[in-house]
């Protein structure tokens, strides 16, 4: 997994379809919440963001209700495919959750954004 995203120093893009094979092995042999929410992540840079949406539904709701990054990562797709009011709910959430304050900025920005409110 490492040694695709370093291979983008190189080539300038990161290959989706890899690191979506490889966290779908990584998932099967830890199943973990973060290599599940990197899956996700990875098919939905891959395969387009129905089907990050979709692979996020796969972990157990329970063990990512409180995950930072699953609520990250499902506003990022909700928005892609437009699902606009939802996405504001999944980014809410993902900043309630956000210990990190340049992260959470980010995600704010993100919202603001989305919903065309100055920075």
């Amino acid at each position: 997994i490492q040694s695709v995203h370093a291979a983008r120093l190189k080539t300038g893009d990161t290959d989706w379809r890899a690191l979506s094979q490889l966290h779908t092995a990584l998932t099967r042999l830890y199943p973990t919440i973060g290599a599940g929410v990197s899956r996700a992540v990875a098919i939905g840079f891959f395969a387009g963001s129905e089907a990050g949406l979709k692979a996020l539904e796969t972990i157990d709701a329970v063990a990512i209700d409180t995950f930072q990054p699953a609520w990250a990562a499902r506003a990022h797709f909700l928005a892609e495919s437009g699902q606009t009011d939802a996405a504001l709910v999944a980014y809410a959430t993902a900043i309630k959750l956000c210990t990190d304050p340049p992260l959470r900025r980010w995600l704010e920005v993100q919202r603001d954004t989305l919903i065309g409110a100055p920075h």
